[in-house]
């Protein structure tokens, strides 16, 4: 009876809707949709670090459904700036889900997610895109039409990322101060004005959009490098990278990972990625959340990104089992669009619930001279 109960009444009473985390975006979010990657480096399972990837702690932090399209090396527009190798581009992503998902009816709490923009800039500066004012105009109004059409879908929830500080990583650290500073100028310009019209988006929306939140990342990675968080964070090195690259091969590998801030020359290792998951998680929950050095510090307590040593953390599957599936619930694109009608039935499954708690709702008033407590005992006792 007293285990019988307990488990009865979870049935009964605690069915939940399934929310879904559809995410687009580049390397940052990828959890393994680029298979074929031409650099001689280690990547855990698919991904471009060494655990898992923020999204996938978001996903686990907000108890989420992840449908995951983001492919390494990502960018805005194809016609836009051509990547480095062949890969769909966010608007094509974008694209893609909606071939299959048009027509699946978005959740109120169901929250869309767009990352990129590191690639555009990083391409665009090698190639020479040297005016900045027009370079970063056209950057932003790519990202804005994959914003725009996220939200045509049906999303009242969308987290932007802000494009990352390019160069605190590896890569561009080495590099001389005055092609930092354009780094910096372009990443902080492309920032602010991504910021200036997701307020105006949702100013001229305010009936068809809950909120449209940027996650800075521009002083996230800043913070990293900050003495007492590197020391809350366990890192010892931010300056090198794990896996040092040249020429698509790898030269040399670092024996601790975890103590490096970056894994390569420009992705960070999977302690960032759980801060980076903590932080989205925090700023869902509170828009009030401010990114300064003291709620980082509490992001790493509280989701206790502190304890994530090498295969040990709240996401990596236990070292003894084969497969490195994760407790998180999530598909790549291909996963997604093989298992569609699966996550199609989503919706009539939460219509289910919603129909049972509207009829349980309007039918209070018929109860009131039954007291809940009695009724209860009535059911598991007649069960038992």
């Amino acid at each position: 009876m007293y285990y019988i109960a307990p488990l009865l009444f979870g049935l009964a009473y605690g069915a939940i809707k399934e929310q879904h985390l559809v995410v687009f975006g580049d390397s940052l979010s990828d959890i393994g949709n680029i298979e074929q990657v031409n650099i001689d480096r280690p990547r855990w399972d698919g991904r471009f670090s060494n655990g898992p990837v923020y999204t996938e702690y978001l996903a686990e932090y907000t108890n989420r459904t992840m449908l995951n399209y983001a492919f390494g090396s990502a960018v805005s527009n194809n016609t836009f700036i051509k990547p480095l190798i062949d890969v769909p581009s966010v608007q094509e992503q974008i694209h893609s889900y909606e071939k299959v998902f048009k027509y699946m009816k978005i959740d109120s709490n169901d929250v869309a997610i767009i990352g990129v923009g590191s690639n555009d800039i990083l391409i665009g500066i090698v190639t020479g895109k040297s005016d900045i004012k027009t370079f970063t105009e056209e950057l932003v109004s790519n990202i804005m039409k994959s914003v725009m059409r996220v939200h045509a879908l049906g999303y009242r929830k969308l987290v932007i990322l802000g494009i990352p500080s390019l160069s605190v990583t590896p890569e561009v650290a080495i590099l001389p101060n005055r092609i930092k500073r354009m780094f910096d100028q372009m990443v902080t310009e492309t920032n602010k004005k991504i910021e200036q019209e997701i307020k105006n988006l949702v100013t001229r929306n305010q009936d068809s959009i809950d909120y449209i939140r940027m996650v800075n990342l521009f002083d996230i990675f800043h913070l990293v490098i900050e003495p007492n968080v590197t020391k809350a964070l366990g890192i010892s090195d931010y300056k090198h990278a794990c896996y040092e690259i040249a020429f698509g091969k790898l030269i040399s590998q670092c024996e601790y990972p975890d103590e490096h801030a970056f894994i390569d020359s420009v992705h960070p290792n999977t302690k960032l990625h759980a801060l980076i998951g903590a932080v989205c998680a925090e700023i869902l929950a509170d828009p009030g959340f401010n990114i300064t050095q003291l709620s980082v510090l509490e992001s790493i307590k509280k989701y206790k990104i502190d304890q994530i040593k090498g295969e040990k953390g709240q996401l990596f599957p236990n070292k003894f089992f084969r497969t490195k599936s994760l407790p998180v619930k999530q598909y790549t694109a291909t996963m997604a669009e093989a298992n569609s009608k699966q996550i199609l039935d989503r919706q009539i499954h939460n219509d289910e619930i919603t129909n049972t708690t509207t009829k349980s709702s309007a039918s209070k008033d018929m109860d009131k001279e039954v007291p809940l407590l009695a009724t209860i005992l009535l059911i598991f006792g007649c069960i038992y």
